[in-house]
């Protein structure tokens, strides 16, 4: 059976590109007899809010996306699903990566300042610095020459890609002792099972880096996850939608316009050639396909 699930940070109040994603996964699961797990990824302290989760919550409910597995509220979040319940879990893959890793003390201003293309140059790599050393953050080793494939949702053949191309050596674990998202992303995926994975194109390189460290975990279920790399919301100047942006949140509209009538004609226009026509994740449901999913376009003006 197909499990996929929704997986959100509350780091911020979600926008129209997150209930696109959610949309998308929830007709992708639906139309496949599946099931959604709603995994909600709270291990940046820095930026979680108790506000941004129970925006979460709030959220699904307002767009009629039901779930099946995961937290049925804020409190059930925190006794039960939190990430912080699972830190055991990321912390023995550490320990089993260890000759993946290395040491790194860089600040990000240090190593932006030295990198052509905007990713880490490997600045502390050949430093070898031990991993117990004070302050450092342990990033992955990617080969230069190392390329994985995936399984992409309506495609015969794997997609080959070279994580050192994509994301060179990702940070695992942060400077202040907590996994990194790369790692807990793929130890919850394989611990809860999941066989279906719907993310944005944006988050292609996080499928190529993930693919890589499953591989070195030896995290054999992540193989068999099928991907399919939705496109991007976005505006009327052409730029994706995101927290940091500032993009109308989800809560602003559902002040605004009170049902979600408008998130369904934006999903519908982007399935079918422009025609605005579902007005609920019912309806929507009972019209698409799953190649209407895959072969989505997204439409530059979200005022559909």
């Amino acid at each position: 059976m197909v499990l996929t699930r929704f997986a959100p940070t509350p780091s911020g109040y979600l926008h129209l590109g997150n209930a696109f994603s959610f949309v998308l996964t929830w007709l992708l699961a639906r139309l496949q007899g599946g099931k959604i797990l709603l995994r909600i990824d709270d291990l940046d302290n820095d930026r979680f809010r108790p506000e941004y989760l129970d925006d979460i919550f709030y959220s699904l409910e307002w767009l009629g996306l039901d779930y099946d597995l995961g937290p049925a509220g804020a409190a059930d979040f925190y006794a039960t699903w939190s990430q912080h319940k699972r830190l055991d879990l990321y912390y023995e893959a550490l320990a089993s990566l260890r000759s993946h890793l290395f040491a790194c003390i860089c600040s990000r201003k240090i190593w932006q300042q030295a990198s052509p293309d905007g990713q880490y140059p490997g600045t502390c790599l050949l430093r070898e610095l031990p991993l117990t050393a004070p302050h450092a953050a342990w990033r992955l080793v990617t080969p230069a020459q190392k390329t994985v494939g995936f399984t992409e949702v309506g495609k015969t053949e794997p997609t080959q890609a070279s994580p050192c191309q994509w994301m060179r050596h990702p940070v695992l674990r942060r400077k202040d002792g907590l996994p990194a998202y790369q790692l807990a992303s793929v130890i919850d995926d394989g611990h809860f099972g999941i066989s279906l994975v719907v993310r944005g194109q944006d988050l292609f390189a996080s499928t190529v880096i993930q693919t890589y460290l499953a591989e070195c975990l030896g995290a054999k279920q992540f193989a068999t996850i099928a991907f399919h790399h939705h496109p991007l919301l976005k505006n009327a100047n052409g730029e994706k939608l995101s927290k940091s942006a500032g993009s109308l949140s989800l809560k602003a509209i559902a002040q605004q316009e009170k049902t979600p009538a408008r998130i369904y004609a934006l999903v519908s226009a982007a399935l079918f050639s422009g025609k605005c026509t579902a007005q609920s994740a019912a309806e929507l449901l009972s019209q698409v396909t799953i190649q209407d999913i895959l072969d989505a376009h997204v439409v530059p003006d979200v005022r559909c």
